[in-house]
């Protein structure tokens, strides 16, 4: 998954508003990265199943080695969807449907997911686990 993307500020600026006239009840988490322990991948699927509403999502976009465990959680619950790996518009697209950014990580370091995910007009939740909560 590509970690830079272009900015067309016009077109961020068009989806922000888009985004503030959305009137559903249910929040859309995404994830996009390599499925992986390090990335908090494991600890992101438990924290959202204990999320009490029965309307959000949590969409999650990569491979890597919980890829199984994703699509296990995937069958086991209706609210969490996985696509694969993407290409730079579909990625795109999944950005621009999501509501809120998540990345939950091992690492100390989150500056290069945090500029890539910021351009697409959507919050971001970041936390170094064990340093940091992430409540959903």
């Amino acid at each position: 998954i590509p970690n830079c993307v272009e900015v067309n500020l016009p077109e961020t600026k068009a989806l922000i508003e888009e985004k503030r006239g959305r009137t559903g009840k249910g929040v859309r988490f995404l994830f996009a990265g390599t499925l992986t322990e390090g990335k908090g991948v494991r600890h992101l699927l438990e924290a959202f199943t204990l999320l009490d509403d029965a309307n959000s999502t949590l969409t999650l976009c990569g491979d890597g080695d919980l890829r199984n465990l994703v699509i296990r959680s995937e069958a086991e619950n209706e609210r969490i969807f996985y696509t694969g790996k993407l290409d730079a518009v579909q990625l795109k697209r999944e950005y621009a449907r999501a509501d809120v950014l998540v990345a939950p990580s091992y690492a100390k370091k989150l500056s290069a997911e945090r500029s890539s995910r910021q351009t697409h007009a959507a919050p971001s939740r970041f936390a170094a686990i064990g340093e940091a909560c992430l409540k959903l």
